[in-house]
């Protein structure tokens, strides 16, 4: 997994949202973000081709 805010690899666990989705926590930048979904994940592969 890549952070969205510097692209770093060194990112940990922090938790659930609300919504049980896993929230994700870069070391480098401390950005949290919530990492993708399968699905978003195969929307986002599908509009690339």
């Amino acid at each position: 997994m890549i952070c969205p805010g510097c692209g770093s690899t060194t990112i940990n666990k922090n938790g659930h949202t609300y919504y049980g989705k896993q929230n994700n926590k870069c070391k480098e930048c401390n950005r949290q973000f919530v990492s993708p979904s399968e699905d978003e994940k195969n929307l986002n592969n599908d509009q690339k081709k």
